[in-house]
C-alpha cells in the first residue's frame, strides 16, 4: 500500500510538472498532494475522501491538515482539461508499450440509483438516464461508460454519457487515434457498414466488430474465433474498474459523481503502469 501511494504521487507530480501546472503559492497542500489524496480514496477507501484525508495525515504522507470541505473545493477547482491531458498521456504510454496492438471497445452501466428511487434521485433527472443492460437483461438508471482498452486491459479512451445513448452514436465521437496496423474489436452493437467503410478508408487499423449469424459481411471462422477470444479482455477491464467502486458512490451533485468516476478510472490506469 505504501509503495502504491508513493507511485501515485510520483506519477501525478511528474505529470503536473510536465504541463507546468501553476497554483497559488500560499496553499499548504499542493495539487499533487490533493490529487493523490483523491486517488488514494478511490484506490483503497471506495471514494471516501474524509477517510483518505485522515489516513494520509495520520500516516504523515502529507504534512498539513485540510478539512473535507476545503479538500472538495480544491479538487473541484481543478480544470477538466487537466484530467483529459493526464488520461491522454497515460493512453499514449500504453499504446507505445502494447506490442500486440490489439484493442477492444465496449460499454458498461454505471448505476446512480435503483429504479424504484428514480423519482427521488437528486443527482440527475430525465429519461435519457434510463438505459438497458443486455448482460443483466434489465433496465437501470444512470450513466454508461464507453471504454476503448488494450488487450492488456489498459484504458486508452473513454466517454461517460447518459445511459440511453446508443453505443454506435457514442462510438462515432471517439478519436480512434490508434497505431498503424492495430486491430480494434467490438460486439455486434457497433455494426454499421457505412461507418466501417469510412474507418477502413480513413485509417490504417482494422475494425472487427462481432458479426451476427445473418450478417451480410461474415468473417472466416478463424477470424471469428480469434476476435471472440480477444473480446474477453474488455470484460475483465470493466470488472477490475468497477471492483474499485463501493456499493453506493456517495456524491451531493452530478459534478461530484462524475469526478469520482474519473478518479476511479485514473486510479485504475495508474495501477496498470506497475
Amino acid at each position: 500500500m505504501e509503495l502504491m501511494i508513493i507511485r501515485i504521487y510520483c506519477v501525478v507530480d511528474d505529470f503536473l510538472k510536465s504541463i507546468r501546472f501553476k497554483e497559488d503559492v500560499q496553499v499548504k497542500l499542493n495539487m499533487s498532494e490533493i490529487l493523490t489524496i483523491g486517488l488514494v480514496a478511490t484506490k483503497y477507501f471506495g471514494g471516501n475522501y474524509a477517510t483518505s484525508i485522515k489516513f494520509m495525515i495520520d500516516h504523515r504522507y502529507v504534512k498539513s491538515k485540510i478539512s473535507r470541505g476545503q479538500f472538495s473545493r480544491r479538487l473541484n477547482s481543478l480544470d477538466e482539461s487537466v484530467f483529459e491531458q493526464m488520461s491522454y498521456a497515460l493512453s499514449e504510454h500504453f499504446k507505445r508499450e502494447n506490442v500486440e496492438q490489439k484493442y477492444n471497445i465496449d460499454s458498461a452501466p454505471i448505476v446512480i440509483c435503483q429504479n424504484e428511487r428514480i423519482s427521488r434521485c437528486k443527482l440527475v433527472s430525465g429519461k435519457e438516464y434510463l438505459g438497458y443492460s443486455a448482460t443483466k437483461n434489465s433496465y437501470f438508471y444512470g450513466l454508461r461508460l464507453h471504454l476503448l482498452a488494450s488487450i492488456k486491459r489498459e484504458p486508452i479512451e473513454w466517454r461517460l454519457v447518459p445511459a440511453k445513448a446508443h453505443d454506435m452514436t457514442i462510438f462515432r465521437e471517439f478519436e480512434l487515434n490508434l497505431p498503424d496496423g492495430a486491430q480494434l474489436g467490438a460486439d455486434s452493437a457497433y455494426t454499421d457498414y457505412n461507418y466501417e467503410d469510412i474507418i477502413h478508408e480513413a485509417t490504417n487499423f482494422s475494425f472487427l466488430p462481432n458479426r451476427k449469424s445473418n450478417s451480410k459481411r461474415p468473417y472466416p471462422p478463424h477470424v471469428t474465433f480469434l476476435a471472440s477470444r480477444d473480446r474477453k479482455s474488455i470484460e475483465t477491464t470493466f470488472s477490475q474498474i468497477t471492483a474499485l467502486f463501493p456499493k453506493k458512490i456517495h456524491a451531493t451533485n452530478f459534478a461530484g459523481f462524475f469526478l469520482k468516476i474519473q478518479l476511479f478510472i485514473l486510479t485504475y490506469a495508474i495501477s496498470c503502469l506497475f
